[in-house]
């Protein structure tokens, strides 16, 4: 039974792996660029992305018991900070310069839930999955999508502190810089959903085949989609563009980190759900206990580079690192999920 368990989590990881590999040969004909790269990334964040949430949150809205979804909201809240905390304690310890500590402390906390989040929630529930059959399949897309507002909240809150910090643009007030990204199409579309989730009648008019409105909700969930697909490809193409410059940081250091990153934030994650599970505060539902663990132990976005630079500071090391951790990923998503289904068993 581990064996076949095994297999899954396998065929779960080959769609994320395959869109990689499949950008690092697009870079390797020279067929995507930098240029491209970024135009995709804006197009992914500013349009697709916010259309997936607008359109897939609002489901979550139709369970009988809305009331037993509250770990998803909570849940970014605890374990962003102290993966945040545990990462600036790894910086410290790996002796990583005082301008990289909030971007390398990134790659423990800022996870990509939007993009391998919700592939490996998508591919988990599939028939080939681990998750097939499960009662909440139909929500799972619509659980890590639901995390993003408390998620993107913290995220934002710890990050813009401590780049203000590292960047020594401390004079600058917290609040208007918060307010800034805070105001973009992600939280934007992140609160709009939850607010189209509360109205009456809302799920019906997007979900229901019947309704007019479901013509809207198919066309946007698959444009949404394209943008995740796309955002993976992209990953693959940055590693064949970026992997061979030269970064301050000796080896030993980017090792360090990769590794410690691969080890300790799965199994921490895991740690979590798994006392949560065993005092049946996820009431049986497995499909969001998987949603919040590769959710939030997922690799690190790629936002962290964006946001880290627009404080003017580099990238180039923190850059490698995370496309280091992406090369690792088929390893580390196929095991931390095949331990997360013989921890978490039906």
């Amino acid at each position: 039974m581990s064996g076949y368990t095994f297999l899954h989590c396998l065929a779960s990881v080959a769609s994320p792996t395959i869109l990689t590999a499949s950008g690092a040969f697009l870079s390797y004909k020279k067929w995507f660029d930098g240029h491209l790269i970024s135009q995709v990334l804006k197009a992914t964040f500013d349009f697709m992305m916010p259309l997936y949430l607008i359109f897939s949150v609002p489901k979550v809205y139709s369970r009988d018991d809305l009331w037993q979804v509250w770990p998803l909201l909570i849940s970014p809240l605890i374990l962003v900070p102290f993966l945040y905390i545990l990462g600036t304690i790894f910086v410290r310890l790996f002796s990583i310069p005082p301008k990289m500590h909030t971007s390398i402390t990134g790659i423990y906390s800022f996870a990509s839930i939007g993009n391998i989040g919700i592939l490996m929630v998508k591919n988990s529930c599939a028939s080939f999955g681990s998750l097939a059959g499960e009662k909440h399949c139909d929500k799972a897309i619509g659980y890590i999508c639901m995390m993003w507002l408390p998620f993107i909240i913290t995220v934002y809150t710890l990050f813009i502190v401590g780049l203000r910090k590292d960047s020594q643009q401390e004079s600058q007030r917290f609040f208007p810089v918060f307010l800034y990204y805070l105001m973009t199409p992600v939280p934007i579309a992140a609160m709009l959903a939850n607010i189209i989730g509360m109205i009456p009648g809302s799920n019906w008019f997007l979900y229901n085949e019947d309704s007019i409105g479901f013509m809207f909700t198919d066309s946007a969930m698959l444009i949404g989609y394209c943008g995740i697909l796309f955002s993976q490809i992209v990953v693959g193409s940055s590693i064949t563009i970026n992997l061979k410059k030269k970064v301050m940081l000796k080896n030993w250091k980017i090792a360090a980190v990769v590794v410690s990153r691969d080890v300790v934030v799965p199994g921490i994650c895991l740690l979590f759900v798994k006392t949560m599970w065993e005092n049946g505060l996820f009431y049986d539902d497995r499909v969001m206990a998987f949603t919040i663990f590769i959710g939030l132990s997922s690799q690190p976005a790629f936002l962290l580079m964006s946001f880290a630079g627009e404080f003017g500071l580099d990238v180039e090391d923190v850059q490698k690192i995370v496309l280091w951790v992406y090369i690792t990923s088929p390893f580390t998503l196929a095991l931390s999920s095949y331990i997360f289904f013989l921890v978490i068993s039906s």
